[in-house]
């Protein structure tokens, strides 16, 4: 059996890039023969120009539509009636896609590198606020807050930090804020917890102002940290919700999580199941 994968740009600080450069070594760990931008005896795009240029224009037997292909269901609704299954991120992005009358449509997610973010913390009692595309306004509210309580941080503003920065911030931070846009999947919220970083979530819920059972945490569990929800994203609250994950913070064990269920062996063993059926 030959896989072949359609994919564009294998940059490691962007998600689709990311996706891709793990499917990638998740093949490779596995034995598995694949060929790129390539027709083999299953296929499987992630990219959405090589969706545009290889999958659109006729249909191609055997072949899975991957995420990254469509942001949207409306960018080519059309599409749909071609392939019997696309796969998204996430189940709220799977759900938000159904509410365009797409069913043909399941989730998967991207397996994370447990052995490049390990487990490997300096004794401290500092923390980083994960910043992307949220208003200051949120933003100085922890900020304020980690002020107040003489709290020592530094901001990893997304899309302007390389991969070692990321993992050195994180093994010489304590615990890690997380105020972020909705995510699909959120590839670096879980390279963090892979890195056994708890994790304080200022939650965004409503997605282009249009669904609003959107999360910026797809793949989270109480034993990564807190979330607070969007609605709830005032000082007092923020701050009573902060005290109270700080007073746990000991507990959490966000590693945990990503090695049982988000693996890159487990993200490839789901992803055939997908390809095959």
């Amino acid at each position: 059996m030959r896989i072949g994968i359609f994919i564009a740009n294998t940059d490691r600080n962007w998600g689709p890039g990311k996706l891709s450069f793990n499917t990638i070594k998740g093949f490779e760990q596995m034995g598995i023969d694949y060929v790129i931008n390539d027709y083999g005896d299953y296929n499987f795009c992630i990219c959405g120009d090589k969706f545009n240029r290889f999958f659109l224009k006729e249909k191609i037997e055997n072949s899975v539509i991957g995420p990254c292909s469509l942001n949207i269901p409306s960018d080519n609704i059309s599409a749909f009636s071609m392939y019997e299954k696309f796969l998204v991120a996430s189940e709220w992005y799977m759900n938000n896609w159904k509410t365009y009358g797409v069913n043909n449509v399941d989730y998967w997610f991207g397996g994370i590198d447990t052995d490049i973010f390990m487990d490997n913390k300096s004794d401290t009692d500092s923390c980083f606020i994960y910043y992307k595309n949220r208003n200051r306004e949120e933003l100085k509210i922890v900020v304020d807050i980690l002020n107040k309580l003489g709290i020592k941080f530094q901001i990893l503003n997304y899309g302007s930090y390389s991969e070692q920065e990321f993992i050195n911030v994180n093994n010489n931070s304590k615990f890690g804020i997380i105020l972020s846009n909705t995510e699909t999947q959120g590839f670096a919220i879980m390279e963090s917890m892979s890195m056994n970083t708890p994790l304080f979530v200022l939650d965004k819920n409503i997605w282009q102002n249009k669904y609003d059972k959107a999360t910026s945490v797809p793949y989270f569990s109480e034993e990564c940290g807190m979330v607070v929800n969007e609605s709830d994203t005032n000082f007092e609250c923020v701050e009573y919700k902060f005290n109270e994950f700080m007073s746990k913070l000991d507990t959490y064990n966000p590693r945990q999580l990503i090695e049982t269920k988000y693996n890159i062996s487990m993200s490839i063993e789901s992803l055939l199941e997908k390809l095959i059926k």
